[in-house]
């Protein structure tokens, strides 16, 4: 038996090394170099829970880090903290409005803690693929980087975490059921905490540092996640099930401050501006890369993929969807304007007709 569990490992690792392969990084470019921060004017202090070396982290290195290093003529530094080692979003949040840190790579829990009303791309059920993410967020964007400023910060990337999945190792989640009977970690903010209260879960919440000791400690045997964090995280190894449902579509925001950002002359932030809008479609098809491969290497390692049947995605679909208004309007427990759910939903009509 030690054997066999011995063998598994070495394939899943060799299966890790050819979806990855693409991925690794002989260099720290920018964001290594000592050269480049002694000669920066600007040095830009930056926080993110994503792990160095896998998925979002290479290709903010390989890609942004360059252009920004490019478009600024070398004077713009970014030094990057990876992997939660300055704590987990929350305390990015209350470092950057402090100075201590200056810009974050967070998810959309973190971009909703400071502005609540860009939760709204994370509606249960929202999108159905990746092709109305692109439509819909393209036209969103000027309308959500206002909200962002207005609270003191600037939205300078907006691109993917994943069409998170929900990733068990005691249940299927092939019915409706299922989920009343799991202990399911929220972390995502308040609408997660909404969404599994209403299709039945008992949500607990734990901070994303805790969830990989949580899941082993038997605290909690379910969770939403993207594959890359599942597979960074090495929780594929206690895992039994992957249910593919498209519960929400998560993004992933790169935010700077405004103080930091007003100090760029305004050939700089028309420079980025203009360079950021070109590299993010790029961006967010390398990362869905990413996602897909290190999903493809989890099942290939034996996690069951438990595919629900359309007519039990249905049900949970109309359980959720009283949530899109319900978290709409003005005071407590509300989330967005009304008018912000409007526009949202006016962008995905008008793309659903384009589409017929």
């Amino acid at each position: 038996m030690r054997f066999y569990r011995l063998n598994s490992v070495s394939i899943f690792m060799f299966i890790l090394f050819i979806a990855f392969f693409c991925l690794s990084v002989t260099s720290d470019s920018m964001a290594g170099s000592s050269e480049a921060k002694k000669n920066a004017k600007y040095i830009w202090k930056a926080a993110t829970l994503a792990p160095d070396g896998v998925g979002w982290a290479v290709h903010v290195k390989e890609m942004l880090v360059p252009a920004i290093s490019k478009v600024t003529n070398g004077e713009l530094y970014f030094d990057i903290y990876w992997g939660g080692i300055m704590g987990d979003e929350e305390d990015y949040i209350a470092k950057m409005r402090i100075d201590q840190i200056q810009a974050t790579g967070v998810t959309g829990c973190g971009g909703a803690m400071i502005c609540p009303e860009a939760s709204i791309i994370g509606l249960p059920f929202l999108f159905k693929d990746y092709n109305e993410v692109d439509y819909v967020l393209s036209r969103l964007r000027p309308s959500l980087d206002k909200l962002f400023i207005k609270k003191g910060f600037k939205m300078l990337v907006l691109t993917d975490e994943d069409f998170t999945k929900v990733y068990s190792v005691k249940f299927k989640f092939n019915t409706l059921g299922d989920f009343s009977k799991s202990r399911f970690i929220t972390w995502y903010g308040p609408m997660e905490a909404a969404l599994l209260k209403t299709i039945g879960a008992s949500p607990i919440p734990v901070n994303v540092p805790e969830i990989t000791a949580s899941m082993r400690a038997g605290v909690c045997d379910s969770f939403i996640a993207p594959a890359i964090w599942v597979v960074g995280s090495q929780l594929y190894t206690v895992l039994k099930y992957v249910n593919p449902i498209n519960l929400r579509y998560s993004p992933v925001y790169i935010i700077v401050t405004l103080k930091a950002w007003n100090q760029l002359s305004a050939v700089y932030k028309k420079d980025l501006i203009a360079e950021v809008a070109k590299l993010e479609h790029i961006f967010s098809q390398k990362i869905r890369e990413s996602n897909d491969k290190c999903y493809n290497a989890m099942i290939q390692y034996g996690v069951k993929e438990v595919v629900m049947l359309d007519e039990e995605t249905e049900i949970i679909r109309k359980k959720a969807m009283p949530l899109w208004n319900e978290l709409a309007g003005e005071g407590k427990g509300k989330l967005y304007p009304k008018e912000l759910l409007n526009e949202i939903t006016g962008y995905l009509d008008e793309y659903r007709k384009l589409d017929k």
